[in-house]
């Protein structure tokens, strides 16, 4: 048997036994309460609202810029023709060749299924003859390629995706155009696609568990299932299967949405995934709830929903400018609040009448004057018009004050935790980023335990190093995704087990009851001790504390108990920045120095001095071409190695201060500390000498910190 067989046996199964064949009991959803097609995004209730929007209304100015580019570029162009093989279809097996014909395969999917989206909108809202004869014709062409080909689920599933997002609602808003024959060359087509699709999306997300990786959930799948209830929704009149389509992706987002995060709004993948998983394709299909008035969409009836939540998520962990933050991110490794996150912000205000999102949106870049049409990727300026119309009958809240919440956000689904000097003043604030993940490192998690990463006064300091260039390239194999590249521990010169649902970690606690300070501890021994025979553990226990004090400056202690059988082994303090690190042996303090901010870092340690070393290079770099189209330079990485390893215990206590570059580059006064052990029991004492002059005594016993 062979795969192309798969959906259609799949399909045969699921209309002999019906609801039997789930794990779950499916949304029961009566065709009374849904309008009559076409009831994607435009129901035909709509489509006079529409019009007049896109003529005189908000879309009007965004409609207008997209129809000058589309019948600039697209209506007389000729369509792409269907992708063809390029050899083995997984990424880590791809030449640099194939790796371009796998791209070259996602981009004429959107471009061919963009072309019938821009089309079949001008022509809805402007009748032009020559529109829909284009778009009847990009929508029968996009047809005609195979679900079993190059650009099918079991080849290239990004390629796949591209086409069948767009394909049902094209056909939902063109079907009283097209002919009997017309529809009868159509159906069978959007038949095999809609099986292949539903069977690769239903058989890899039908176990998953909401805030869970008991059963392992696969990225790519999780984000499928929207357009797999789009295509439902859009194809409900023409073809039997599609109501279970729907009711599938109405029943999973109910009870398994999201297993990436859970309550409290985060998503352990990271925010550039947040932006594809949440931002981008389960929005389309709560829009397309919105539109038809059902129960179900942005789940609004729950006070404690992921939807009512996720918005902060995104507000505390992206900043107006580009920095890293965890999780694959690619091409040059950096996010940010762009208008895109901004929009989506603006939205979920809406939605929940949430003045604080309001507020986070309006630092962010500002949405453009009129969409980009943006045919050859996702999401296209016309998905954002449609997203935009969807939200005409809410009004944007007024901003509220950011300065009344709280400086510090536990995600506690994800295991995260953010903390910000100064909310809602990017220029001002100090912000820094922990991990301690139940996620592990698999997916598009890295080995990241315990590491932080930290921005300040509009630019980022301490970053996760390495790029992307495609997922598994050398270079992204064996360094980014290793704890080598972040700001974490290695011990014995080794790191986390990486691309493991069992390197985990774990937020011990977040104390903010002491007026002074803000502290959290992270514990990573799992981490440190997955895929090692459970009688041979590297570690006892690798615990991370990290104390914020005065919303001005933070401590980091590590302290590390190692295994009797590896009790001589060093630990690592590893930093990485865009730029060149200096390390003063005499002193043991690392200097990193950007264009409007720097960092000050104090190391010691009771067991000895620390050896420190800075590099310039990547074991494992990037391609030079990539380097070069990227305009990316080396970045600096620092590592601080224990000396005195006598005993079991090893401990490095950091002090980081971030400081403003001033104008006439005034220099700050120096940073130094000393360690001592408490007048009473165990445990460490800090003498800290600030930068501004004074002097903090800061005193950790057990589990216990307090200042003094």
């Amino acid at each position: 048997m062979t795969i192309r067989h798969l959906p259609l046996l799949f399909l045969l199964f699921l209309l002999l036994f019906g609801e039997s064949a789930r794990s779950t009991p499916l949304a029961s959803v009566s065709a009374s309460v849904l309008p009559p097609s076409p009831r994607t995004f435009v129901t035909s209730a709509q489509r006079d609202a529409f019009r007049s929007w896109c003529t005189t209304g908000d879309g009007a100015a965004s409609f207008a810029a997209m129809r000058a580019e589309f019948d600039a570029t697209l209506l007389n162009l000729p369509l792409p023709p269907e992708p063809q093989p390029y050899g083995k279809p997984y990424p880590q097996a791809k030449t640099n060749e194939a790796v371009r014909a796998w791209r070259a395969a996602q981009i004429d999917a959107s471009r061919i299924t963009s072309t019938a989206e821009a089309a079949t909108l001008i022509w809805l809202v402007t009748g032009s003859a020559p529109h829909l004869e284009k778009a009847k014709a990009a929508l029968q062409a996009a047809a005609r390629w195979s679900p079993d080909g190059a650009a099918g689920i079991a080849y290239n599933d990004e390629a796949a995706f591209r086409l069948w997002r767009k394909i049902p609602f094209v056909y939902d808003q063109l079907r009283s155009t097209l002919t009997p024959d017309e529809r009868a060359t159509l159906l069978p087509a959007l038949r095999a696609w809609g099986a292949a699709i539903h069977h690769h999306v239903y058989t890899k997300t039908q176990k998953t568990i909401r805030n869970s990786i008991a059963v392992t959930p696969s990225s790519h799948p999780v984000r499928f299932v929207s357009m797999d209830g789009i295509a439902g929704l859009a194809l409900l009149d023409d073809l039997p299967e599609a109501r279970q389509w729907f009711d599938y992706a109405l029943n999973w987002y109910r009870t398994q949405f999201p297993p990436w995060g859970g309550d409290d709004g985060g998503w352990s993948e990271g925010p550039r995934y947040w932006e594809t998983g949440v931002v981008s394709e389960p929005v389309r299909f709560q829009d397309a709830l919105h539109q038809i008035g059902h129960p179900d969409a942005w789940d609004r009836n729950n006070p404690r929903s992921f939807w009512r939540q996720t918005g902060y998520y995104g507000a505390c962990v992206l900043q107006p400018y580009p920095a890293t933050s965890f999780g694959d991110i690619s091409m040059n490794g950096k996010v940010r609040l762009d208008w895109k996150n901004v929009r989506f912000l603006q939205k979920l205000a809406r939605i929940f009448d949430d003045g604080h999102l309001a507020a986070f949106a309006a630092l962010g870049q500002s949405p453009p004057a009129t969409f980009p049409l943006a045919a050859g990727s996702y999401p296209t300026g016309m998905e954002h018009l449609l997203s935009a119309f969807a939200d005409t009958a809410l009004p944007l809240p007024p901003p509220a004050d950011l300065s009344t919440l709280p400086p510090v956000r536990w995600f506690r689904d994800i295991g995260w935790v953010v903390m910000h000097s100064s909310p809602g003043r990017p220029d001002d604030d100090i912000m820094l980023t922990f991990l301690s993940s139940p996620y592990g490192s698999f997916s598009h998690s890295h080995a990241a335990q315990n590491a932080f990463i930290l921005s300040a006064y509009g630019e980022e300091l301490a970053v996760n190093a390495g790029y992307r260039e495609y997922h598994g390239s050398p270079h992204h194999d064996r360094y980014t995704r290793n704890t080598l590249s972040k700001n974490a521990l290695l011990i014995g010169g080794r790191g986390q087990a990486p691309k493991s649902r069992t390197s985990t970690g774990k937020i011990l606690c977040l104390d903010t009851t002491q007026p002074r300070l803000i502290r959290t501890t992270g514990d990573a021994t799992a981490a440190y001790n997955d895929q090692r025979p459970s009688a041979d553990p590297l570690v006892e226990t690798v615990r991370r504390d990290i104390v914020f004090v005065d919303r001005r400056y933070f401590i980091i202690r590590d302290t590390v108990h190692l295994a009797p059988p590896h009790a001589a082994l060093p630990v690592q303090w590893l930093l990485h920045a865009e730029r060149p690190i200096t390390w003063d042996e005499a002193t043991q303090a690392a200097t990193l120095t950007n264009n409007k901010a720097r960092l000050f870092v104090a190391l010691r340690s009771p067991e000895g001095s620390l050896d420190g070393k800075v590099e310039n290079t990547w074991p494992t770099p990037p391609s030079a071409g990539f380097l070069h189209s990227q305009k990316i330079a080396t970045q600096s990485h620092f590592t601080a190695a224990t000396t005195g390893n006598s005993g079991s215990v090893r401990t490095i206590v950091a002090i980081l201060w971030p400081d403003r570059i001033l104008s006439d580059d005034t220099h700050p006064g120096d940073l130094s500390f000393d360690l001592s052990r408490p007048a009473a029991g165990s445990g460490t004492a800090l003498r800290i000498t600030r930068p501004d002059g004074s002097t903090d005594r800061v005193i950790f016993t057990g589990d216990n910190v307090r200042i003094e």
